[in-house]
């Protein structure tokens, strides 16, 4: 086997990973401080879409109480590669990076698959997702349209 056509087994391999409801760990350097970041992907298609996961609500957001009750608690307990309990963040989606930018950082990262790429929500989070979707007034509707689709 070549090296490109291992590259190219190895892209496939994460993009049939890639999906609505599954959790990515990765670089972000549009964050401040730069660092890793755990986001559910909550679409793919036509645009990769995700929530960011934060160990704890900022003080801005818990200030704001439409914006803080944006925040669904995700358990360590279900999702067992997060330290503790954590909440993702369904104010605002992480749009940064298309499929093909996250296929390429998870490809060509020294780390493997498995440290990227984690599990799926669990099915109650999920339902949560779907629910603040549909409620939300800070998302665009035909997004969130797309995401409760893709979700479903």
């Amino acid at each position: 086997m070549t090296i490109g056509n291992f590259i190219q087994l190895k892209k496939q391999t994460i993009l049939s990973q890639i999906t609505p409801g599954r959790i990515v760990n990765i670089y972000c350097d549009f964050v401040a401080p730069p660092h890793e970041k755990f986001i559910i992907i909550v679409n793919v298609q036509p645009n990769l879409l995700g929530f960011f996961i934060n160990s704890d609500i900022n003080a801005f957001k818990r200030g704001h109480q439409k914006i803080a009750n944006t925040q669904l608690r995700i358990l360590q307990q279900e999702h067992p590669f997060l330290d503790a309990d954590s909440y993702v963040d369904c104010h605002s989606f992480v749009s940064k990076f298309t499929l093909n930018d996250l296929v390429d950082k998870i490809t060509y990262s020294p780390q493997n698959i498995d440290y990227h790429i984690k599990c799926c929500i669990s099915q109650q989070l999920k339902n949560d997702i779907i629910t603040e979707l549909r409620t939300s007034s800070f998302l665009i509707p035909i997004e969130t349209d797309k995401c409760i689709n893709a979700l479903n």
